[in-house]
């Protein structure tokens, strides 16, 4: 469940606020899968994480949600916020949790990922940390009492 604190480089970063990036509003009639992130994914379309820092690039991350679903999602965009905040690699907190410009988030979900995990709202609290790929290459979500749902991601590189 998300907690408090950040465990550093290694370790799972708890309790970081995390946001939409990308919405239906994000579509046109020459853009229909959303807008396009820093890595190539779509927001709309593409089921990805934003992470602040340029190290992240197509790493992927497992996402532990306090109702019990987890993802394995890419890094396919760089945000929240800033575009150089490794809080991560120095054990602290996000830095836009201390800034009032911002809402706080240190971690974006794309909208299409927010969707499948059942998400509502503007902000939630999530734990996470790094991890292989999937030896499938596909997105990968499991939520209690449900059957898991794999993605694949158009065609960018991870």
């Amino acid at each position: 469940a998300a907690g408090q604190g950040s465990t550093g480089s290694t370790g799972k970063q708890v309790g970081i606020k995390a946001t939409r990036i990308g919405t239906t509003e994000d579509t046109s009639p020459k853009n229909p899968i959303g807008l396009r992130g820093a890595y190539g994914a779509y927001t709309n379309d593409d089921k990805h994480v934003a992470l602040p820092c340029p190290s992240a690039a197509r790493r992927w991350v497992k996402i532990y949600l306090e109702n019990g679903c987890i993802a394995i999602a890419p890094v396919g965009d760089l945000g929240p916020h800033f575009k150089n905040d490794c809080y991560w690699e120095e054990g602290r907190r996000p830095r836009a949790e201390g800034d009032p410009q911002t809402n706080g988030a240190g971690i974006d979900l794309s909208q299409n990922l927010w969707e499948q995990l059942g998400l509502t709202g503007g902000m939630i609290k999530v734990d996470w940390e790094f991890t292989d790929a999937p030896a499938d290459g596909l997105v990968h979500i499991q939520c209690p009492g449900k059957t898991e749902v794999t993605h694949r991601n158009n065609d960018w590189k991870f």
